[in-house]
């Protein structure tokens, strides 16, 4: 557990506060309806530093992200997807830490299933990553020592990289502007 959760909260305690540095170097304008090319995806993280920042959500105002605000987008956008409860991703490793081996093999196929309705409604790419996920597997290895019980420090661990991947979520990554 303590490995499948520390690279991702490492990795979001240094890339929410670049985020919100780029925000402050971000440009917000009404929406023109005349853009054209790739619209980014929001996360309730991005929402409320938006709502911070420019006073409103990104959904309702066009967001032109400075490139440290952009980089630190993808950083979560990573760390949500290995995030995912499946497998060998850490997601997988949080899960197997917190529940056990058969309730993180269940949940393992709950997030696989979960997938397909997202790839087919809303983005592709949530297939591709299904297929890579099945190809790599669902089942987690053995820990070495089964026996030893979870403390309380690595509760709180789990569960909060349990709290970052719902709030660095994104359903739609990436979607074209027409």
């Amino acid at each position: 557990l303590e490995i499948g959760a520390l690279g991702p909260n490492a990795g979001a305690c240094l890339a929410i506060p670049l985020l919100f540095l780029g925000l402050l170097h971000s440009e917000a304008r009404p929406p023109s309806g005349a853009s054209e090319g790739i619209k980014l995806g929001s996360t309730l993280v991005l929402e409320l530093l938006c709502l911070l920042r420019f006073g409103h959500f990104s959904v309702e105002w066009e967001i032109l992200l400075h490139p440290t605000a952009l980089a630190a987008w993808f950083g979560l956008f990573v760390t949500s997807m290995n995030l995912l409860p499946i497998g060998q991703l850490d997601g997988g490793h949080v899960t197997y830490g917190l529940f056990g081996a058969r309730p993180a093999r269940l949940i393992s196929w709950a997030a696989l299933v979960c997938l397909i309705p997202l790839g087919i409604f809303l983005w592709p790419g949530w297939l591709v990553f299904g297929v890579m996920t099945l190809i790599l597997g669902l089942r987690h290895p053995p820990p070495l020592n089964p026996y030893t019980d979870l403390d309380a420090r690595g509760r709180i661990l789990g569960w909060t990289a349990v709290i970052l991947f719902l709030i660095c979520f994104i359903p739609v990554p990436l979607s074209a502007i027409p």
